[in-house]
C-alpha cells in the first residue's frame, strides 16, 4: 500500500515539474526573441568620438567608412563584419568620452510601431585599475532591418 501512494506521489509531483519548465522555456524562448533582436558583434575601448552617438549602418559602403575611420591608428585592423544588408543593419553605439572603468552596451528594450528602443546598461565591473584613464568605448550590432528609427534610453544598470 505505501508503495503505490509513493508511486502516485512521484507521478503526481513529475507532472507539475513538466509543467513548470514548460513556463520557463516560455519565457526563456521570449527573452531570446528580443536578444536575437540586437547581436553583439564588437565592444573596443577606443572609438575616437568625444560625444555619445549612435549610428545605423544599411550599406556596407557606410560601414566601410566607419571602419576606415576607427582603424586609423589601429594595427592590427579591426576586420569588417559580414552583414547580410538586405536582411540585417549594423547599430553602432559611441558612448561618449568617460572613465575606463565602465564597459557600457546596449540592450533590446522594445519596438513600437516608429521606434526601435534600446537601453544603456553598465556591465556591473566598476573596478578596474585604470580608474583616471578615459576612453571613448565603442560596441557594434547587427540586427533585423527596419525602417524605424534606432532610439537609445538613459543608463541602467
Amino acid at each position: 500500500m505505501k508503495l503505490i501512494a509513493i508511486v502516485v506521489s512521484l507521478f503526481l509531483l513529475s507532472c507539475n515539474g513538466q509543467k513548470k519548465v514548460t513556463l520557463n522555456n516560455e519565457t526563456v524562448q521570449t527573452t531570446m526573441e528580443n536578444e536575437q533582436q540586437l547581436e553583439l558583434l564588437l565592444v573596443e575601448e577606443n572609438s575616437s568620438f568625444d560625444a555619445r552617438e549612435i549610428m545605423v549602418f544599411k550599406d556596407e559602403k557606410r560601414l566601410k567608412s566607419f571602419y576606415s575611420k576607427i582603424n586609423l591608428t589601429r594595427k592590427p585592423r579591426i576586420p569588417l563584419p559580414v552583414i547580410d544588408f538586405t536582411k540585417e543593419m549594423v547599430v553602432v553605439y559611441c558612448s561618449g568620452r568617460h572613465p575606463q572603468n565602465s564597459a557600457l552596451t546596449l540592450k533590446f528594450l522594445e519596438e513600437t510601431d516608429s521606434e526601435i528602443m534600446l537601453t544603456q546598461f553598465s556591465d556591473g565591473n566598476e573596478k578596474s585599475k585604470n580608474q583616471n584613464i578615459e576612453a571613448s568605448p565603442f560596441c557594434v550590432y547587427k540586427m533585423p532591418i527596419s525602417e524605424k528609427q534606432v532610439v537609445v534610453g538613459s543608463a541602467v544598470k
